[in-house]
């Protein structure tokens, strides 16, 4: 019961020299935050570049850098289109001009608290690059989806 609650799948196999028991768990961690400068960040904040979203229907759109001076707008409106949980929600990042470390710790965060949360992330985009580098990307719609 312990090994079922800290893994995805266990095998357990009986055989004639022994049992052999197979743990299997994804090849990805959570993301802690450090308190370091983010030289990307300041020099979006400096052109004057801010977050801003967009609701259309189910699909929650975000432009803009996503660092530590805006995570916490992009965690609450996250939150706020998805009525704490009580809908599933799309959040398209293709105008993240910026995703730093909070970002992703906040992705984490939002993957835990709301079990229907989707993102839409083009391959090549800030977003998408950095969500496949965190083992994020199992969150990404399919390519083609809204």
């Amino acid at each position: 019961m312990m090994m079922r609650g800290l893994v995805d799948r266990v095998d357990v196999a009986p055989g004639p020299e022994g049992t052999t028991v197979t743990l299997a768990t994804p090849a990805r961690r959570d993301v802690l935050v450090g308190t370091y400068g983010d030289d990307t960040a300041a020099l979006a904040r400096a052109t004057g570049e801010d977050l801003t979203t967009e609701t259309r229907g189910d699909v929650l759109a975000v432009a803009g850098p996503i660092d530590t001076g805006t995570v916490e707008r992009f965690r609450h409106r996250v939150l706020e289109d998805a009525r704490g949980g009580a809908r599933k929600v799309t959040v398209d990042l293709d105008g993240a001009s910026v995703f730093s470390s909070a970002a992703v710790q906040a992705v984490h965060e939002l993957r835990r608290d709301l079990p229907g949360l989707r993102l839409h992330a083009a391959d090549g985009s800030v977003a998408g690059r950095v969500l496949a580098l965190t083992g994020l990307d199992d969150l990404l719609d399919p390519p083609g989806a809204p």
